[in-house]
């Protein structure tokens, strides 16, 4: 009913579409699957979803000074759940087809979604829940996910958690995990990527989305830094086409005025913003350092 009578006929005539309807299918009932695994395990609902943070609406955007003027940056969050079995908390989440997260690039500024997520978030706390609340992450999780080798379903999550591939991606805090996962007290997390040890330090270090609440805090006083310099820039007019190049990839490839912009990657005297590219273990030790890392223009 929902396709109708030409949606059918489409469908009976088109081998090619009859495969990409049945793959929407899967990664609905899969997305699904997933998000019921992790509901199930914690204690946390939606509180907000479509949230709009800007000037004018019930939720107030992020303020920056830099360069002697005051900017606002508005937000939409997709998703912000509160846990308040305990201390409150908030959990914001942002739902994408696919998930592609890497700590060096929030740490390098180079990705301020999610952080940026987390701040408007822990500003509007109080007018959101009308308590005081902490935030402990921010996540992206898909919505699309990528058949196996053997060119399977997902299938549902097993008891002892989700497939790696399908977990959410992004910040939490191992105050957050712990309120997700309370029965855990050693090994892997069932729904994210990281894990405890035995005596309630967090493992895996390398590969982990998990970080101390310490951790989560001087990473967001970075990511304030690195967009008040970001606006900064931009005020003082430095607007040169000086696009990033990380892990291999550059902001181009996804930007829609490639037909108008001046950078030429192959003219005399052009030239990416190159960054390193930095192990979670050289993230961690460097948030204990100061000052933040230099955020270049682009």
């Amino acid at each position: 009913e929902v396709l109708g009578g030409a949606g059918r006929a489409a469908l009976e005539r088109d081998a090619l579409l009859r495969y990409r309807a049945a793959r929407c299918v899967e990664d609905v009932a899969a997305f699904l699957d997933v998000r019921s695994f992790i509901e199930r395990r914690g204690a946390w609902r939606p509180c907000a979803v479509e949230l709009p943070f800007k000037e004018g609406a019930d939720m107030a955007p992020l303020r920056f000074e830099a360069a002697g003027r005051s900017f606002t940056v508005p937000r939409k969050i997709d998703r912000i759940d509160v846990s308040e079995e305990g201390p409150p908390l908030l959990c914001v989440y942002d739902f994408k087809g696919t998930v592609d997260f890497k700590l060096d690039a929030v740490y390098r500024g180079l990705a301020l979604q999610l952080p940026l997520y987390l701040e408007a978030a822990r500003l509007n706390a109080r007018a959101l829940l009308g308590h005081d609340a902490v935030v402990c992450g921010a996540l992206l999780h898909a919505t699309r996910v990528s058949l196996d080798a053997r060119d399977r379903p997902p299938g549902e999550p097993a008891e002892e958690g989700i497939r790696p591939r399908l977990k959410p991606r992004g910040l939490l805090s191992l105050t957050g995990l712990r309120r997700f996962e309370p029965e855990l007290s050693g090994g892997a997390s069932a729904c994210f990527r990281g894990s405890i040890k035995k005596d309630g330090a967090l493992g895996n270090r390398g590969t982990s989305d998990i970080l101390t609440d310490e951790e989560l805090d001087r990473l967001l006083a970075v990511v304030r830094a690195a967009t008040a310099r970001l606006l900064g820039a931009i005020a003082s007019g430095r607007t040169a086409a000086v696009p990033s190049l990380h892990r291999g990839e550059t902001a181009c490839n996804r930007c829609r005025f490639g037909a108008v912009c001046r950078f030429e990657r192959f003219g005399p005297g052009a030239s990416y913003a190159r960054y390193e590219t930095l192990r979670v273990a050289d993230v961690l030790a460097a948030l204990g350092a100061a000052p933040p890392p230099e955020v270049r223009d682009g």
